[in-house]
Parts: C-alpha cells; sequence; structure tokens
C-alpha cells in the first residue's frame, strides 16, 4: 500500500463499486466525460433518472490514478444512494486526498454533473443525443 492514500483510498480502489455502464439510448440515462485519455485520466459517468429527475442508478469507467478510480466509485456510490451530490471538497475531504490529488475529484465532479444534465435534459426530450459519442469512448 502506498503510504499517501488513506484507507478509504484504497477500499474504493481495490473494490470500486458501481462500475460498468448503463444502456446510454435510454430515455433516462444520461452521460457525463471529462479529463483526456492522452493525458492519463479519463472518467466516464453515467446516471439514470427517475420520472422527478432523482438519480436512481449510477456507473462509472476511469483509465488513470489511484485517486481517479476511488473517486468515481466513491461519487457514484453516494449518487445512486440518495446522497448529497459528491461535489470535488466533498470527495476529497471524505476519501483524504492530498493536494496533488484533487484533480481526480474535480474531473469527477465535472462528469457526474454533466451526466446528470444530460440525463435530465433527455428525460425532458431537450436533448436528441444518443450514446457517448460526445465523450470520445465510442463505447
Amino acid at each position: 500500500m502506498h503510504p499517501a492514500y488513506s484507507d478509504r483510498i484504497w477500499q474504493h480502489f481495490e473494490k470500486p463499486v458501481n462500475v460498468g455502464r448503463l444502456d446510454a439510448d435510454a430515455a433516462r440515462v444520461g452521460t457525463g466525460c471529462a479529463g483526456e485519455a492522452a493525458h492519463g485520466e479519463m472518467v466516464r459517468v453515467q446516471v439514470r433518472v427517475n420520472e422527478a429527475g432523482a438519480v436512481e442508478a449510477a456507473r462509472f469507467k476511469a483509465q488513470g490514478s489511484v485517486a481517479l478510480i476511488a473517486c468515481g466509485s466513491l461519487a457514484t456510490q453516494q449518487l445512486a444512494g440518495g446522497g448529497a451530490e459528491p461535489d470535488a471538497g466533498w470527495l476529497s475531504e471524505t476519501l483524504g486526498l492530498a493536494p496533488v490529488d484533487r484533480t481526480a475529484a474535480l474531473l469527477v465532479e465535472d462528469a457526474w454533473r454533466e451526466a446528470l444534465a444530460d440525463a435530465r435534459g433527455r428525460a425532458d426530450g431537450a436533448c436528441d443525443r444518443t450514446g457517448t459519442e460526445h465523450c470520445g469512448t465510442g463505447e
């Protein structure tokens, strides 16, 4: 174990929750991406909202650091659990991220905020995008 990381970071890195994907073409599923694979860190977050716009499921896929994977796991756990929105400050504090790793929390926050806006827009018929074409993942 790397001494710079807290036990909670290692828990979410070694056994991340909500890894995977949702049906990106479903009406109430939104996708958000942040980072660039070419720079070594990229995260995709997907959420499914109910008719009221509340998150009922969340998934993520990340390529990058231990901190990025841990943040993706914790954020989707919080979102799917109906808790408070996991902003970068909350993620950093909850995981005990070192200042050098806080960019990971910002990337995850950007991705889930985009995913939530996308899901709510698609549920309202305001977005006609399909799949994850805007993420450059091709998945």
